[in-house]
């Protein structure tokens, strides 16, 4: 079973068994395995109908699998519902929250299902609205919240009861970009003070910046699972370069062409842009840089940047061999 550590902890957080699930002839989940330790931000990616909405729904008991199953803390949370799901934050997607309400009125009831001692209610409440920019909305309706208010609100009643477990299904989905920066840096917070959280993103740049781990499903099966920077090194060319030169392109292209550590180029304009093999040697750069040097180019500007979390996830849902599973290390 895969694994993923984040302290050494002898009980993991969560562990999902050879979890299967069927609609019909559907197969939504086949036999997915993964075990999550404390203080580990698992970003959870796939396209529409890969099956991760299933596996949310199974981690919070909404509804049944077929074969398999779950721990959360080292216990079965069919037996002992009430005692697990105390400890657990969850934040569905477009979350349903009675329009009636205030906000404040929401979380203060999310605080009192949640074992929220009452004398520390009011205090908790007043504490995430702040956290997540809603206190000057605390007394208006939630049904006049703009979709970015509501998803908010929604992470606010995840962590409303300070939860070990956060599970968070499109956390981001709906906020603006100052928005979805703070959130990313909210819960690389919360996964450096300890807690660990399953997130569920469609938005590649959001689980780059913010996970330290992987899962990618496909059509219900698990094709990787680990640090993100190993996901990154499934890809061919660790590295693109991208040039500007002063100068006929084409030649500085062709020039590059001769290289041997250069597995893809492209021009678009006076850039070129270089996909180095991974078992290139450290003077890449320099070699670039006499090969344009010779075809009669001048190098106005180079950048060198690491292979992105999008090549990585093309590349496993294109490659669905690999299923990678063993320990992330």
């Amino acid at each position: 079973m895969a694994e993923i550590d984040g302290d050494d902890s002898a009980t993991p957080v969560l562990v999902v068994r050879d979890l299967r699930k069927r609609y019909g002839r559907i197969e939504a989940l086949k036999g997915v395995s993964l075990e999550v330790g404390r203080g580990v931000l698992l970003g959870l990616l796939g396209p529409n109908g890969s099956g991760k909405s299933t596996l949310i729904r199974t981690i919070m008991n909404l509804q049944t699998p077929d074969s398999g199953y779950i721990r959360i803390f080292g216990r079965d949370p069919r037996k002992e519902h009430s005692t697990i799901y105390r400890r657990v934050g969850y934040m569905p997607e477009l979350p349903n929250l009675p329009d009636f309400m205030t906000g404040r009125q929401f979380l203060e009831f999310v605080a009192r299902v949640n074992g929220v001692p009452s004398g520390e209610i009011g205090g908790r409440v007043r504490e995430m609205l702040e956290l997540v920019g809603l206190s000057d909305a605390a007394d208006r309706r939630i049904g006049k919240y703009s979709k970015g208010m509501v998803q908010r609100l929604g992470v606010a009643q995840a962590l409303i009861h300070d939860p070990d477990l956060v599970v968070l299904d499109e956390p981001t989905l709906g906020m603006d970009p100052e928005g979805r920066v703070f959130f990313r840096e909210l819960f690389r917070d919360l996964a450096r003070g300890g807690k660990t959280i399953l997130m569920s993103s469609h938005l590649l740049e959001d689980v780059e910046k913010t996970a330290s781990h992987l899962a990618i499903i496909y059509r219900g099966d698990l094709l990787f699972f680990g640090e993100i920077g190993r996901a990154l090194s499934l890809i061919s060319g660790d590295h693109v370069v991208r040039v500007e030169v002063d100068g006929d392109p084409s030649r500085a292209a062709e020039a590059l062409r001769g290289l041997g550590f250069v597995r893809d180029l492209s021009v678009d304009g006076s850039w070129i842009k270089i996909v180095v093999s991974r078992d290139a040697g450290s003077g890449f750069r320099r070699e670039i840089s006499e090969a344009i040097y010779r075809s009669g180019c001048l190098i106005l500007a180079m950048e060198t940047t690491t292979v992105d979390l999008e090549q990585a996830y093309i590349k496993s849902l294109r490659d669905c061999g690999d299923r990678s599973r063993g320990p992330a290390t």
